[in-house]
């Protein structure tokens, strides 16, 4: 008798807490439908304009270190010599831009859509090109490039205008920038040979 009341007990604790969780769960739904703002599609076509300007914000930040894990892991052995990838060419898009790159002359020479295009995206148009061709060791890890600064240094009689240090820049990617699209393009026009007929060859002398 007394392991029946304990039964009976523990079936009357379990029902009346599983109908105690079911109500805390309706009314928490219930409470819910008042308390949570329900999106326009104005609302909801921002937010969703937000998050794809997040994304591209986030693929700008990255862009510069692309490639840079491929590159590491490339080994060195080259499969095509300087004089054999004067002819080979990679266009590739980068932020705001698109360029194409080849290799010439100790530098990379690139022609540009529109404008031209900071350092650090041509040095990342450069890995993929070293990659792609197996030429790990025409790619210097040299830091960007800066400009010379100058500072002025106030004495008692003169100013004298003294330069400040700047980063080591020798080992780094030479780039020369050949023009646009268009100026490329202009230049792998072929110009057609002059052909003459027979009478014209005669007619002419």
């Amino acid at each position: 008798m007394y392991e029946l009341n304990i039964i009976n007990m523990y079936v009357l604790n379990t029902f009346l807490v599983t109908i105690l969780y079911m109500f805390s769960i309706s009314l928490g739904v219930y409470i819910s439908g008042y308390t949570c703002k329900r999106l326009t599609h104005e609302e909801i076509m921002e937010e969703e304009e937000k998050e794809r300007q997040m994304l591209q914000y986030m693929e700008l930040l990255n862009f510069p270190h692309l490639y840079e894990d491929e590159l590491k892991d490339l080994s060195l052995n080259p499969t095509l010599t300087p004089e054999q990838l004067k002819g080979v060419i990679i266009e590739m898009d980068v932020p705001m831009n698109k360029v194409i790159m080849y290799y010439d002359n100790n530098s990379f020479c690139y022609y540009t859509k529109h404008g031209d295009v900071g350092y650090k995206y041509l040095n990342v148009v450069c890995r993929k090109y070293v990659i792609d061709n197996h030429c790990k060791e025409l790619y210097k890890e040299g830091p960007e490039p800066m400009e010379e600064v100058k500072e002025l240094k106030v004495d008692n009689c003169f100013t004298k205008i003294k330069p400040k240090p700047t980063r080591e820049s020798k080992q780094i990617n030479k780039f020369i920038h050949m023009g646009t699209f268009d100026d490329y393009y202009e230049s792998k026009k072929v110009v057609p040979k002059c052909i003459l007929s027979f009478n014209d060859y005669f007619s002419s002398k």
